[in-house]
């Protein structure tokens, strides 16, 4: 008897532990510093719980291991499927107009997009965009 394996438990064994999660990550402001040479104001930053860093972590060793989906073109992918790289817009994405590669392009897009617009990526965890992304892409399992 041959065992098939999930390809995507790496990502959606994440499902119930971030739903369960009290809190994912928390924005951290400078309250000390004082906004001059010898005591500069740090920017805020949002501190992510070990939960997301693996999930990010895990996210990109399935994009090593599965170069099939060729997920450093997520920007192609999420215009071939007529959605704007617009954290926004991509979470209002109907599930049923989407298949696996195009999910595993908007997590993509999402991780890339919170490098430049921090805060996005803790965003579509707390709205739960990513937890139904997250839950159809069980479905191909």
């Amino acid at each position: 008897m041959r065992l098939i394996k999930k390809q995507f438990t790496l990502l959606t064994k994440y499902i119930e532990p971030i739903q369960k999660a009290e809190k994912l990550g928390e924005w951290v402001f400078d309250t000390r510093g004082k906004g001059n040479s010898e005591n500069p104001i740090q920017m805020p930053f949002v501190d992510y719980d070990d939960l997301i860093y693996k999930f990010i972590e895990d996210f990109y060793k399935f994009t090593e291991e599965h170069p099939k989906y060729k997920l450093t073109n997520y920007k192609s992918i999420l215009e071939e499927n007529n959605i704007e790289l617009d954290i926004r817009l991509m979470s209002e994405v109907k599930e049923a107009l989407i298949d696996d590669r195009c999910i595993l392009a908007l997590i993509m897009g999402v991780i890339r997009i919170d490098r430049f617009s921090e805060g996005s990526l803790l965003w579509c965890f707390k709205d739960g965009c990513m937890v139904k992304w997250l839950k159809k892409l069980s479905t191909y399992d």
